[in-house]
């Protein structure tokens, strides 16, 4: 029995190497730090969200402190929006998916020329069930956002609402930017990050640096901009204000909106449909004054 032979010990050495090889992956998690470990954890997680378009989990994963900043900023919005306003805009938003519905078709053979552009190319035929799924979703959340719900501020209930998933899930596949891919590895950075390695399914691969946020691992690039973002956002609300002649404006504005999103609804081609909502648009920023603001406002003037 020891005399092997050449074949023998061969087989020996090529069947310790292809265990070494195959043990290679445990040997680098157990090496790997408990900063990397915790960071390679939410990255799963924020993928596994993404790839499955849950919203609320995504909302869930959040820093407490982030989680805070968003239920301030929707209950100050609930607080501060006209309530005359704001149902003007829930009608408007209805017919906008009302004429995504009808036009899905138009609006995924533009998306598809776009995709293609980024050389990321999808079918329009798929594109277009998407759509329309998602502008019912809209439709149907426009009706229940009524600002007593978003003064309550409680936002992870609002994002359980099935309207979110089936928008998160429609819409998934349009989100080139976020975070997706299987994670295959990870490394501490000198400046506290861990950045960690996704493959994408066409093989590419693609480095994410996380930070630690409150003990919670997230996106760098979200937690760079998210205090600026959220006091900016904060601000704009609070500012907010609408003044009987500036309220009396916006509404007089609405029938020329909607009656673009009508002629929307007719067209035949993503001209006719790029010319009819242009056109809304157009008429109800001259109606405000253009981009000098609104009739007798101080924006635009010499000072």
């Amino acid at each position: 029995m020891a005399n092997l032979t050449i074949n023998e010990k061969d087989f020996k050495m090529k069947r310790s190497l292809c265990l070494s090889l195959a043990l290679l992956p445990a040997l680098a998690v157990l090496a790997a730090t408990p900063a990397e470990k915790a960071a390679e954890t939410a990255a799963v997680r924020y993928a596994d969200s993404l790839e499955s378009g849950r919203i609320v989990d995504l909302y869930s994963m959040m820093p407490a402190s982030y989680q805070k900043d968003v239920a301030n900023v929707v209950r100050t919005f609930g607080a501060t929006m006209d309530a005359d306003i704001w149902k003007e805009v829930q009608s408007l938003a209805g017919l906008l998916a009302d004429v995504a519905v009808a036009k899905s078709d138009l609006l995924a053979s533009m998306a598809a020329e776009s995709l293609a552009a980024e050389g990321t190319p999808r079918p329009a035929a798929e594109i277009a069930p998407d759509i329309a799924k998602a502008a019912k979703a809209f439709k149907s959340l426009s009706g229940k956002l009524t600002l007593d719900t978003l003064k309550a501020g409680d936002v992870k209930a609002v994002l359980t609402y099935p309207e979110f998933s089936a928008i998160g899930e429609s819409s998934k596949s349009m989100n080139k930017e976020a975070v997706a891919g299987a994670v295959v590895g990870s490394k501490a950075a000198e400046d506290g990050s861990v950045v960690v390695t996704f493959k994408q399914k066409d093989g590419e691969t693609e480095d994410v640096p996380f930070v630690a946020v409150d003990g919670t691992w997230v996106p760098k690039e979200m937690a760079d901009g998210w205090k600026e973002g959220a006091d900016e956002m904060l601000k704009g609300i609070k500012e907010m204000k609408f003044d009987a002649a500036k309220k009396q404006q916006f509404l007089s504005m609405m029938p020329m909106l909607k009656s673009g999103l009508e002629s929307a609804k007719m067209a035949t081609s993503k001209e006719q449909l790029q010319q009819s909502l242009m056109m809304s648009v157009f008429s109800a920023a001259m109606l405000m004054g253009g981009p000098g603001g609104a009739p007798g406002s101080s924006a635009g003037a010499d000072e």
